[in-house]
């Protein structure tokens, strides 16, 4: 079997923030239209060649606009060969090659949309699933 090595690995990944709001009281059906508003922030900590990449996901009624679901993970990234993949610009400023930090977004949108799966397995909410974003296909 052939190996292949990853410029980066998984290292840490947990649920930093998760609410749901109690006032909302509605089933999700499949008929149920709900709009999902989802941010990524990458932050490097170069000494330690970790990317910490924070996915904010807030879920909202399409018909009042209410919010129904605000989650935020956080997955920590090693990056293995530092110096093909980060190129360090100002202070507190860095590039990713391209094709990593597309793979690395994906990864992370998956993970938390595993997170957020497993949080509201069983609830009233089971049925808000994150679809798949534009990027992933």
């Amino acid at each position: 079997m052939t190996e292949i090595e990853s410029p980066y690995q998984i290292i840490a990944a947990d649920i930093t923030h998760f609410e749901v709001q109690p006032s909302v009281n509605i089933s999700i059906a499949p008929s149920h239209i709900l709009d999902y508003d989802v941010e990524q922030e990458q932050k490097l900590n170069a000494k330690k060649r970790l990317l910490l990449l924070t996915t904010s996901v807030k879920i909202r009624s399409k018909k009042t606009g209410e919010l129904i679901i605000a989650m935020e993970c956080i997955i920590v990234f090693k990056i293995r060969d530092f110096e093909k993949t980060v190129y360090l610009l100002e202070p507190d400023q860095f590039s990713l090659l391209q094709e990593v930090s597309i793979s690395i977004n994906k990864i992370s949108i998956g993970v938390t949309r595993g997170l957020l799966s497993g949080k509201l397995t069983a609830t009233f909410l089971s049925g808000a699933i994150l679809p798949l974003l534009p990027f992933e296909y």
